[in-house]
């Protein structure tokens, strides 16, 4: 049929492949801050190395405080999962496989009140 509304139009980015960018580029984030790291402390730049050490260890302590916030009403083992979770950088991934299985829920019809 000629002439579709938007809503009928073929989605161009899907969430898995978004799902994928999120991934992808958080790991190299990650991988690239601690060659960085290892690079300047090998080259002798112990400042920089300690700048980008201190840089890389608020970030922690920011992301921390926040799982604190947000987990601090669901049980100690939630909490302490999702401490470990951010200090094992593994939250992109994980924050990018609950978004997903959100979504096949409702994609599959089902809301998360169980109507339709």
């Amino acid at each position: 049929m000629i002439g579709k509304k938007g809503r009928d139009r073929r989605k161009i980015y899907t969430l898995s492949s978004m799902k994928e960018v999120v991934i992808t580029l958080s790991t190299v984030d990650i991988v690239t801050d601690a060659y960085m790291v290892v690079l300047y402390y090998s080259r002798g730049l112990d400042i920089q190395g300690n700048i980008m050490v201190a840089m890389l260890s608020v970030n922690m302590t920011i992301q921390l405080f926040a799982v604190i916030v947000v987990y601090k009403k669901k049980g100690w083992r939630r909490l302490l999962r999702e401490i470990l979770l951010t200090v094992c950088y593994l939250r992109p991934f994980v924050d990018a496989h609950r978004v997903n299985n959100r979504e096949t829920s409702r994609e599959g019809g089902e809301s998360e009140g169980g109507q339709r």
